[in-house]
């Protein structure tokens, strides 16, 4: 499908060498071993992947806790009212302020690697026990 934006290729391509620009500079701190230790794991493989990730998580961070400062408060209008959902990454917002733990956190946790049988295929699953419950991987 053809269409006249150009503008949003431009945008998206201004975005991109943004990013990779500021992934080059941390590549750098690291190989110059200025900047902080966790930079070193961009050097590796997927390094770029992870940096996005991590630069996604910790907009996203910065946002809810712009829009969300006082926690004692009811949720903004745009957050889900449900309960929950259990998250072990330890690293986004919700984690990082104690809002899931009693959930899935600070439990005792074993991954194991198993095999799981789908229609007449075996695969190699890893599963987390916790408590009784079993999630997969």
């Amino acid at each position: 499908m053809r269409t006249n934006r150009f503008y949003f290729r431009i945008k998206f391509w201004l975005l991109d060498r943004v990013v990779h620009t500021i992934f080059v500079i941390c590549c750098w701190l690291a190989r110059a071993e200025v900047g902080p230790k966790q930079y070193r794991k961009y050097l590796k493989k997927d390094g770029r992947f992870k940096f996005q990730v991590d630069l996604g998580i910790a907009l996203l961070n910065y946002a809810i806790g712009a829009e969300w400062d006082d926690l004692s408060k009811p949720r903004p209008e745009w957050m889900r009212s449900q309960d929950w959902v259990p998250c072990d990454c330890g690293a986004c917002f919700f984690c990082l302020n104690g809002l899931t733990n009693g959930i899935t956190h600070k439990s005792k946790r074993k991954i194991v690697t198993t095999f799981i049988q789908h229609d007449k295929t075996r695969t190699k699953q890893r599963v987390v026990l916790t408590e009784g419950r079993i999630i997969l991987l």
